[in-house]
C-alpha cells in the first residue's frame, strides 16, 4: 500500500478532538457530527438548459459542504473525558498532516533543538503498542529512526493501537524528565494501514549506539548476567512492577538491558534481545516488550556442520544481521553472517545474494601488525609473477584493519581461502579449510560455510591461540575484478560509483581468549565478565606488539 496517501477504506472513527490551524495554534473547536445524504447525481436532457444546472449544482455543492463541514472517514481521534462523540471539520487539521507533508523521526532526534515545543506530524508502524511499557505511551518508527508518543489521557489505549498499525499523527514535540525524546498531546491520529513488519536493527557494536537510535526498536546478542530485581511502586495497584536489569556482554562490551516483570535470570546465558531503545540521563538501556523478545541460544562455542545450510546456527551466533534491501546493485546484497568457534577451528557462514560476475568476499584481520590494509593490486607468492586479477578490488581498509585471510567465493565456484602478506602478496591455502558454498549466481539465496583450524590462522600448536586473541571480520559482496564492494556487512558508507572506492570503516570484532590463557574462550561450564584490569591489559598488550614489531622492521 502506498503509505503516503489516503485509505477511504478505513472505517470512520469516532468523535474526536483537532486543531484549527492555519500557521498558528488557535483553540480547540468542536462542532457535532450531522448524517447528510449525498448530493443527489442529476441528468438533465434539455441541452439548452444544461450548463445552467450544471453551473447551480457546483455552487450548491461547494454551499452544502461548507455549512456541515467535509467528512472524512479515515480519521480517528481519541475521546474526551466526558467519552463525546463529537468530530471536527477537515479544515480545523493542521495542513501538514492533511496533505502528507510529514517530518522525519530521524531529524528530530538530529535537531532537537529546532523542533522542541513546536507542532510536528510524524508517521510510522507501531512498535510497541500502549501497555506493553506503560498504558501512558506507545512507540512508533519509520525509516530514519523511532520515537516516543506520550499518549497519556489521549485514550489510544481505547482504540486499541497495536504493533503494525501505519499512523500518522500530529502533536508537540517535547522530551521526558529524564531526556528522551516524545511527541506529547497527541490527541489526533490516522491509522493508514495495519498488519506490517518492522525490519528490526542488528546493533552488532553497543558502543557505536548514538542519540538517534533512543526509541529505535533494536536487537542485541551476548551473554546475560549480573543480575538485579527493584520493585516500583505507585498510586495504583496496576502500578506495582518488579524492574530486572541485567548486563549483556558482548565479547570485550557491555550493554544494560532491563524489563519489567520480565524475569531475566531466566534466560542466564547467550542469547538475541530485541527491544526498545530507551534513554535516561545520559544511559541508554534495551528493553524487551514481552519474553518472546528474548531468543536463548548455543553461544559462540559451537560446531556447526559444515553444509551450506546456516539452518542450524542459532541467533545468537549472528555477528552481524544486515538489511535485506541496502545496497544500491539489483540482486547483489550482504545479508549476514555468522560466527562461531571450538577449540580447533573457527566457524563462519555467511548469506548473500550476486549476479553474473558477483563475488561474495570476507576478509578477516587476526594477526596485529600484520596483513593488508588495500587490495587493490597484488601477485599471487611466492613466485611472485602472476596478478591476481581475479581478487583485486578497489577497497581500503580504515580503523587500524589490515585482512590477513580472504574467504571468497566467485559467482558458483567453490570457495576459496587466502593469505595476504602485506599489500603485494597473498598465498592460496584453500587446502587447509573445509568449505561448502551453495547457489547459484542469479539474484536469489547463496551461502558459504566454512571452518578455517587455527594453526592457519596463527600458526599455533593445535587448540591453542594466542593470549587474548582478537578478531575483526567484515563480510563484502562485489561485482567482478578492480571494482568496488557494493554491500558490507557492518555497513561502511560507500562510493556508489562501479569503479570507484569503498573505504571500509566498520568491522564486527570479537575477543577468541578473553581471559588470556592461550586457549579458546569455552563457555560452556558458565561465564564470569573479565575484571575491569583485563579490559585494560588487552588493549595494552597488543599495544606493545605492535610497538615491538615496528621496531624490528627499523633494525
Amino acid at each position: 500500500m502506498d503509505h503516503g496517501a489516503r485509505d477511504n477504506s478505513l472505517n470512520s472513527g469516532q468523535g474526536f478532538y483537532g486543531s484549527n490551524y492555519r500557521g498558528t495554534q488557535h483553540k480547540v473547536i468542536k462542532s457535532k457530527t450531522v448524517d447528510h445524504p449525498r448530493p443527489m447525481n442529476r441528468r438533465f436532457v434539455q441541452k439548452r438548459s444544461v450548463l445552467a444546472f450544471v453551473s447551480l449544482g457546483i455552487v450548491l455543492s461547494f454551499a452544502f459542504l461548507a455549512f456541515n463541514g467535509l467528512q472524512i472517514p479515515s480519521f480517528r481521534n481519541a475521546p474526551d473525558a466526558a467519552g463525546s462523540s463529537e468530530r471536527v471539520a477537515a479544515y480545523d487539521w493542521p495542513e501538514d498532516y492533511l496533505n502528507g507533508t510529514v517530518t522525519p523521526i530521524g531529524l528530530i532526534h538530529s535537531d532537537f533543538a529546532t523542533y522542541d515545543g513546536k507542532s510536528a506530524t510524524v508517521q510510522g508502524n507501531v512498535t510497541a503498542a500502549p501497555g506493553e511499557y506503560d498504558n501512558g505511551y506507545f512507540f512508533i518508527q519509520d525509516s530514519t529512526g523511532g520515537l516516543m508518543v506520550n499518549s497519556s489521557g489521549s485514550g489510544f489505549a481505547t482504540f486499541g493501537v497495536t504493533r503494525g498499525d501505519y499512523v500518522r499523527l500530529n502533536g508537540t514535540v517535547a522530551q521526558t524528565v529524564q531526556g528522551m525524546h516524545t511527541i506529547e498531546d497527541a490527541l489526533s491520529y490516522w491509522v493508514m494501514d495495519t498488519g506490517n513488519t518492522v525490519e528490526v536493527e542488528h546493533m552488532y557494536n553497543s558502543s557505536l549506539v548514538a542519540a538517534s537510535d533512543q526509541g529505535l526498536l533494536a536487537k542485541m546478542n551476548g551473554y546475560l548476567t549480573n543480575f538485579s530485581y527493584s520493585n516500583t511502586s505507585h498510586t495504583s495497584p496496576d502500578w506495582e512492577k518488579s524492574v530486572c536489569t541485567s548486563t549483556l556482554w558482548m565479547y570485550n562490551r557491555t550493554f544494560t538491558v532491563q524489563t519489567t516483570n520480565i524475569t531475566l535470570s531466566d534466560y542466564d546465558g547467550f542469547a538475541m534481545v530485541t527491544g526498545v531503545m530507551f534513554y535516561d540521563d545520559g544511559t541508554y538501556t534495551l528493553r524487551p516488550r514481552s519474553t518472546s523478545d528474548i531468543d536463548s541460544g548455543n553461544g559462540p562455542y559451537d560446531y556447526p556442520n559444515v553444509d551450506g545450510d546456516l539452518s542450524d546456527w542459532s541467533s545468537s551466533e549472528i555477528a552481524v544481521d544486515d538489511s535485506d534491501d541496502d545496497t544500491y546493485v539489483t540482486d547483489i546484497e550482504m545479508r549476514c553472517f555468522n560466527v562461531a568457534w571450538d577449540a580447533e577451528s573457527l566457524y563462519i557462514g555467511v548469506e548473500y545474494t550476486v549476479a553474473t560476475y558477483g563475488s561474495a568476499i570476507i576478509y578477516i584481520d587476526a594477526i596485529p601488525g600484520a596483513g593488508a590494509t588495500n587490495v587493490s593490486a597484488f601477485v599471487q607468492s611466492p613466485s611472485g609473477t602472476d596478478w591476481m586479477k581475479d581478487w583485486v578490488r578497489h577497497v581500503e581498509f580504515l580503523d587500524g584493519f589490515a585482512a590477513d585471510l580472504m574467504l571468497c567465493r566467485y559467482e558458483a565456484d567453490s570457495p576459496e581461502l587466502w593469505r595476504f602478506n602485506g599489500n603485494g602478496f597473498a598465498t592460496e591455502v584453500t587446502g587447509s579449510m573445509g568449505a561448502i558454498g551453495t547457489g547459484v549466481a542469479d539474484g536469489s539465496v547463496s551461502t558459504i560455510e566454512a571452518f578455517i583450524p587455527w594453526i592457519i590462522i596463527y600458526g599455533t600448536d593445535p587448540g591453542e591461540v594466542p593470549p587474548g586473541s582478537n578478531i575483526r571480520i567484515v563480510a563484502t559482496v562485489s561485482g567482478a575484478s578492480c571494482t568496488n564492494v557494493y554491500d558490507t556487512s557492518p555497513d561502511s558508507p560507500l562510493d556508489t560509483r562501479t569503479n570507484g572506492w569503498s573505504h571500509l570503516v566498520y568491522f564486527y570484532d570479537f575477543c577468541i581468549d578473553c581471559d588470556l590463557d592461550g586457549y579458546p574462550d569455552d563457555y560452556s561450564s558458565g561465564f564470569a565478565i573479565p575484571e575491569f584490569s583485563i579490559l585494560i591489559v588487552v588493549p595494552m598488550m597488543v599495544a606493545v606488539m605492535l610497538v615491538v614489531r615496528a621496531r624490528r622492521k627499523k633494525t
